[in-house]
Order: C-alpha cells, then structure tokens, then sequence
C-alpha cells in the first residue's frame, strides 16, 4: 500500500534495485484502489502487487535467501516510498 501519486515504475524500479543482484524483475499483477477508504487503505492510498523474480546464476536459492530477497525489498519500498504491506 502507498500514495497514488508514486508511479508505479518507480516502485518497480526501486524493488529490482538489489544489492544482492537476486532480484531480476518487478512484475505488477495487481492494483486495487477502493472506491473508499477501507480495508487497510486510507484515501489518497492504492494497493500494488507485485511478482518478483529471483535468480542466482551462480547457485540454488534458498529459501532464507529467498525470505532475505523479499523481505529487503519491502524495506527498500518503505524506505523510499512510506509502502506497507496490506494485512
């Protein structure tokens, strides 16, 4: 969830900016943004969805690598954004 006036691309872009080098794509599958404030999100706010794509040419993933990967991009979102995850 973040203000609609943050672009989608940029979000997308934020998210594959990885220091690890794991996260390959941003894939936007999903926009909601309701007719009122409800459900976690508050007026002026969209929900965005988005599938990840992690790759390492190098070696398997990991499940830790994998929770590690994602779980530094919803910080980077945060960071540059004031994103939160929608419970």
């Amino acid at each position: 969830v973040l203000p609609v006036a943050v672009p989608h691309a940029a979000l997308a872009e934020r998210l594959c900016d990885d220091a690890s080098g794991l996260v390959r794509a941003a894939t936007l599958f999903d926009l909601y943004h309701p007719p009122q404030p409800g459900a976690g999100i508050a007026a002026g706010e969209r929900s965005l969805a988005y599938r990840l794509e992690l790759r390492d040419d190098a070696a398997t993933l990991t499940d830790e690598r994998i929770e590690a990967a994602l779980a530094a991009a919803v910080q980077r979102a945060q960071t540059a954004f004031g994103a939160r995850l929608r419970s």
